[in-house]
């Protein structure tokens, strides 16, 4: 009562709080409510951030940047859900072990779960401290994010904010609560006031206005939200109008900032946050809106594909460096406007900052595109492989083949691009022999950068697989089982609205798929993890004028090089990209004299590296048909469709250059 006097007598030190709890990963603030803080200010409502993920931080380990290490790699496992579990209804401890030993049996390290098992009873003190402090900034609403596994923290905060102030007003937005999640979030938990169902950038204004007016008529006019009334929850209709681009503003991450700066003063470490910063050029997918992918559920019911103007993009991307020193940042775009490569890309390439930025991309790229990102400063991209098989590719609607996608995944590891994919499998339709295709080609590959993992599909919310199940002949059984363990206070048909991934039943797969799968492909994966992390890329071609050099091993320090000329050369240079069969043995294009250094570089490179020499080589009189498959023979070329694509990595002029200085400055040293 005290509290609520005070607020009526002195006014809101901020009219909003903003709070995002754990899950959400620390290396980056979330660029969600740091755009809507920046949309709040410039409405005259006083808003600020608490970053209670990073404030949760010391519970893991007194130094921050191993705390850090161990709650992202927890943000990571969201596929299981433990954030959610570890802030659930704590009930008996049999539940518990039945969660850890789940968790356990999914490959789960034993030091997570014994993390998890010692923080589940600390988080009400966590929760606790949380409300003291957001309570401290006297706010009229409290408005949480919630992604991924943000869910369980949230509503806990909530509940005790509303136990030590009831007429503080609570929002819930984000990706948790898009579509009818939100309608379930609201109904299940009546510490929530609204929650507001897709983009808020042109709500966000009039709904915190509404609710520190308390105008109850004002809410219902507001589009895409449910809210809380005496008898139940109300939902008002989302107009789906997309929110154009310029009207979403450059984020403030001030709050993010001085949080840390806050933590460092007491906790060791922490020097090396954020890792990035996020930014967005875009919305939508454009493929998706041509072809969407059977799987994918980003994007929810807004597809439609909005991007910044190629000058605004990049005014964009360079006032979010000026205001925060930071040249490492993270597109949160789901795919790269193509216009970009031509146009945003130069312009970062011109700019002479130093960027390290991630973008999401589609695998269908030109080398001039591959070589507009590393020139641009994007050295981390998620192109999309998801498969090395042309049939199942065709299964996701792709728009894309195996040899594509290997050209993609070519072109970026010889760029030094960081490339982060996942090899999946599961998908409705396909057959056995597609995986045993791919079990023989995966050790050809094992020069180019392998998947992080080989992953089952998930059945995600907006998906045609979710959307139209039957299409697909299949059969959704429910929330996955993570969602019943995580949210054990949930009834099952309310679950089923909340959730986000779930269960289902494929009738026609035949179970030696899976185990072939387990078996036979998984080893293959692992063992191209293992030789790539232990050697990197180890088959090239440097390009002569007159003659190609192929290098086995690393080119720093080959085992053996290998003369290649004539028809085989010929065949290796024009394949580079896929090419028909039968234009392999055309006379190489202007586009092809990319690929060659000059004859004093090649001599030159040829005199100082180590390895093997092998002068005769593969300049054998040979027919097409013949050079085509001892090429093929010898893994520097794969076929598929009546095409060919050259398998070895190119050693272009630059890189040649940069290996030769490497090496002189190797010997100087040396010598010194």
């Amino acid at each position: 009562m005290a509290n609520g006097s005070r607020r009526q007598a002195g006014g809101h030190a901020f009219d909003v709080v903003l709070v995002s709890m754990p899950f959400n990963v620390c290396v980056m603030p979330p660029i969600g409510i740091c755009g809507l803080k920046s949309v709040l200010d410039a409405a005259g409502l006083r808003t600020r951030i608490r970053h209670f993920n990073l404030e949760f931080l010391p519970f893991f380990a007194p130094n921050l940047d191993v705390a850090q290490a161990l709650h992202d790699e927890i943000s990571y496992l969201w596929d299981f859900l433990p954030g959610e579990w570890l802030f659930s209804p704590q009930g008996d401890g049999n539940a518990d072990e039945v969660f850890l030993q789940a968790l356990r049996e999914a490959g789960v390290r034993a030091e997570i779960l014994a993390i998890l098992r010692e923080l589940r009873p600390r988080t009400a003190d966590f929760v606790e401290r949380c409300a003291e402090r957001l309570l401290a900034d006297n706010p009229g609403v409290v408005g949480f994010t919630s992604s991924f596994m943000q869910n369980q923290a949230s509503v806990c905060l909530a509940r005790a904010i509303k136990r030590r102030l009831p007429v503080v007003k609570i929002v819930l937005g984000g990706s948790n609560a898009f579509g009818e999640m939100g309608g379930a979030l609201a109904e299940q938990y009546p510490e929530i006031d609204v929650t507001v169902c897709g983009e808020a950038e042109r709500t966000v204004v009039p709904l915190m206005r509404a609710l520190l007016g308390a105008n109850a008529d004002a809410l219902g006019a507001i589009p895409g939200i449910c809210y809380r009334v005496d008898n139940g929850v109300i939902v008002t209709p989302d107009d789906k109008r997309e929110i154009r681009m310029d009207e979403v503003p450059v984020p403030d991450f001030s709050d993010y900032f001085a949080t840390l700066r806050e933590l460092r003063r007491v906790n060791p470490g922490g020097r090396q946050l954020p890792q990035f910063l996020p930014i967005e050029t875009s919305r939508g997918c454009w493929w998706g809106a041509r072809s969407h992918c059977t799987f994918c559920g980003l994007n929810a019911d807004r597809m439609g594909f909005r991007s910044r103007e190629p000058v605004a993009a990049y005014d964009y991307i360079s006032e979010v460096r000026r205001r925060n020193g930071i040249s490492r940042l993270f597109a949160v775009d789901n795919i790269i406007d193509h216009r970009y490569y031509a146009t945003l890309l130069q312009r970062l390439a011109d700019s002479g900052e130093p960027y390290f930025i991630h973008y999401e991309i589609k695998a269908n790229l030109k080398r001039g595109q591959v070589d507009s990102l590393a020139r641009a400063g994007v050295h981390k991209v998620q192109p999309g492989i998801e498969s090395l098989s042309t049939p199942i590719l065709k299964l996701m609607r792709k728009g894309i083949t195996t040899l594509q996608n290997i050209q993609t995944l070519k072109w970026l590891t010889e760029a030094g691009i960081q490339v982060s994919w996942y090899l999946l499998y599961g998908f409705p339709g396909e057959e056995e022999g597609s995986y045993r295709e791919m079990s023989t080609l995966l050790p050809k590959l094992h020069h180019i950068t392998p998947p992080i993992e080989l992953a089952p599909v998930y059945i995600e919310r907006f998906s045609p697989y979710q959307m139209t199940p039957e299409a697909f002949g299949i059969e959704i059984t429910g929330p996955t089982q993570w969602y019943r363990m995580a949210f054990p206070e949930v009834p099952p048909a309310r679950l089923a609205r909340m959730a986000y991934r779930f269960d289902f039943n494929d009738r026609h797969r035949d179970p030696a798929l899976d185990v072939f799968v387990r078996q036979s492909l998984r080893p293959e994966v692992h063992a191209w993890r293992r030789s790539f992390g232990a050697h990197g890329p180890t088959l090239h071609l440097v390009h002569g004028p007159d003659e190609s050099t192929l290098v086995l091993g690393s080119l720093a320090s080959p085992e053996r090089l290998i003369r290649v000329a004539g028809v085989l050369r010929r065949a290796l240079i024009n394949a580079d990209a896929a090419r028909l069969e039968r234009r392999l043995f055309e006379p190489p294009d202007e586009a092809a004299k990319v690929l060659e250094v000059d004859a004093g570089l090649y001599r030159h490179f040829l005199a100082v590296s180590p390895g093997l020499r092998d002068t005769r080589g593969l300049d054998t009189p040979l027919g097409e048909e013949e050079a085509v498959a001892l090429l093929e023979t010898r893994g520097l070329l794969l076929r598929e469709g009546g095409a060919a694509l050259a398998l070895p990595l190119v050693c272009r002029a630059s890189a040649l250059e940069n290996l030769l200085r490497i090496h002189a400055e190797s010997l100087a040293n040396v010598a010194s």
